[in-house]
């Protein structure tokens, strides 16, 4: 499946390609917010970063799907 992770603040230098807003992932179909974390370079233990699924507070352990 196709997310877009949408990265604010201090986030958006932590990735391993440098300064984005935004980065595209591609996984596989039960991937959950912390693999697209851990796809990006984030820790998924780090309790500093708010994640936000589509307006709404999430968990780590929250299921991903398509879009």
């Amino acid at each position: 499946m196709r997310i877009t992770v949408k990265l604010h603040s201090v986030l958006r230098r932590a990735t391993p390609q440098g300064v984005q807003d935004s980065v595209e992932l591609d996984l596989p179909a039960g991937s959950t917010v912390a693999d697209a974390m851990r796809q990006v370079g984030l820790d998924p233990q780090d309790e500093s970063v708010l994640l936000v699924l589509n307006g709404r507070m999430a968990q780590a352990g929250q299921a991903l799907q398509e879009g």
